[in-house]
């Protein structure tokens, strides 16, 4: 029962973090339209149905949840969901530091994450930020692209967006892994996580319908380029 709680609580306290999160980069508003090359898009017809169910998921389920909690719970309490949901993303940094080469912000990472789960409560509170373990964000796929290795085709995940065929199948190999930990222990925290994961997918769709459009009146053509443009500034592509 104890652990059907802390569970729901989490649940929660994620749900409150959709509210904080801002647009994502590759989404917002106001982006750039400049018609560049892009590497051949390999999974076009799989691609363009995922971002076509993430636009309508995004506009009819993401973005009014997160306009809702915008409205009805404190700044304080949306701080704390947001405080969560970087600590318990905190692992990733983990890894895409030690990556990168970057082994010090790797260690600073893994500092924070004991710290903010311990002396912050399980993440409700950044104890570690204000002691000096500054947060070092670095994505999969830069991280990667920084050790040599190709990101691979685009590909658009429903409930995660535009990534690509590397990073995908990192991020996949992981989550199948961590269910299938939690499932030895309990199926329901197998189920409470899997919930957990998919919930923070979703909040990362928020505003994804409001990416412009290009010339010729194609959002997903204009995503796509915006998402290629970004990574080469992160990282020349190999």
């Amino acid at each position: 029962m104890v652990k059907r709680l802390k569970r729901t609580l989490a649940a929660v306290l994620v749900s409150l973090c959709v509210g904080a999160l801002p647009a994502r980069a590759d989404t917002a508003p106001g982006a750039a339209t400049t018609v560049e090359t892009v590497p051949p898009d390999v999974f076009s017809s799989f691609n363009r149905a995922m971002f076509g169910f993430n636009i309508f998921f995004a506009r009819y389920v993401v973005d009014p949840t997160a306009d809702t909690l915008d409205r009805v719970t404190p700044a304080w309490l949306r701080k704390v969901g947001a405080n969560f949901y970087e600590n318990i993303t905190e692992p990733e940094f983990i890894l895409t530091n030690l990556v990168d080469g970057n082994l010090k912000d790797s260690v600073v990472s893994v500092g924070r994450l004991v710290v903010n789960s311990t002396v912050g409560i399980v993440g409700l509170f950044d104890v570690a930020t204000p002691i000096g373990l500054e947060r070092h964000q670095i994505e999969i796929s830069d991280s990667f692209c920084n050790a040599g290795v190709s990101p691979g085709p685009y590909v658009v995940f429903p409930l995660v967006g535009s990534t690509n065929l590397l990073s995908g199948g990192l991020m996949g190999a992981l989550l199948i892994t961590e269910w299938y930990v939690w499932s030895i222990i309990d199926a329901t925290l197998a189920a409470g996580d899997a919930m957990i994961d998919a919930m923070l997918g979703a909040a990362s769709l928020r505003h994804i319908g409001e990416v412009p459009a290009s010339s010729q009146g194609d959002q997903y053509a204009e995503q796509q380029r915006t998402y290629w443009r970004e990574l080469r500034q992160a990282c020349p592509l190999r």
